[in-house]
């Protein structure tokens, strides 16, 4: 599982290096906010930021165009 802080902001220093970079998802934060559209960089099993990180780089590269990221898993309910 993953840890996410409320909205971490990407560095804005030379371009960062994850473990995973998922990019281009539709992020659902967990705090009540708007879904917003961004990439997420994974380091250690903890999101290490959120936001444009289009010059970042991972290990991993996956992308959720069109897929939702969210902070626990989404258990389908019957209407």
């Amino acid at each position: 599982a993953l840890s996410v802080p409320p909205l971490a902001q990407p560095r804005e220093a030379a371009p960062a290096r994850y473990d995973v970079l998922l990019r281009d998802g539709l992020v659902v934060d967990g705090t009540g906010a708007a879904p917003f559209r961004a990439d997420v960089g994974v380091l250690g099993g903890h999101v290490a930021a959120v936001g444009d990180l289009g010059r970042a780089t991972g290990r991993t590269e996956l992308d959720l165009a069109g897929l939702t990221v969210g902070k626990a898993p989404v258990v389908p309910t019957p209407p």
